[in-house]
């Protein structure tokens, strides 16, 4: 405002030149924060209507990586569960699991966590894999907490 009133603006002026000068910058604001709002609005109903409806579309090459996945590591992973107390019982089923998948860059990013719902054990983590869009095969697998 100071450069402004030395320009000689009078003040209705000076409120209207820094509204001018506001929507100018604005739009110099990446579209890229607009898409990862919207990316984030997209993966909400996703997750909204996968609660909602009684089925969920799974794209064929997506459903060949989940597969693999489990194939190879995940089935392992689940049975090594001792099935003696009912979180274990619970965390050994594979029912009781989301699977969340993304392809990036020829590579799908595969989240497998316990789902949450009433009764569930308190669990928070998972394992995260990183799967080739070829040849299906493990690139790398980490876990979270």
């Amino acid at each position: 405002m100071i450069v402004l009133k030395k320009l000689g603006i009078p003040f209705k002026g000076r409120v209207k030149a820094a509204l001018i000068i506001a929507i100018f910058m604005t739009s110099f604001i990446p579209p890229r924060l607009f898409a990862d709002e919207q990316r984030g609005n997209t993966e909400m109903q996703c997750y909204k209507s996968a609660l909602e409806c009684d089925f969920v579309l799974v794209k064929g090459n997506y459903f060949r990586a989940i597969q693999a996945v489990y194939k190879h590591d995940l089935k392992k992973e689940l049975s090594k569960l001792k099935k003696k107390d009912d979180q274990s019982k619970y965390l050994s089923n594979i029912d009781n699991y989301d699977f969340d998948i993304e392809l990036k860059n020829g590579r799908y990013m595969i989240g497998v966590a316990p789902t949450l719902r009433p009764g569930a054990p308190e669990y928070f983590g998972g394992i995260h894999y990183e799967v080739d869009a070829k040849t299906h095969t493990i690139l790398k697998k980490w876990r979270s907490k």
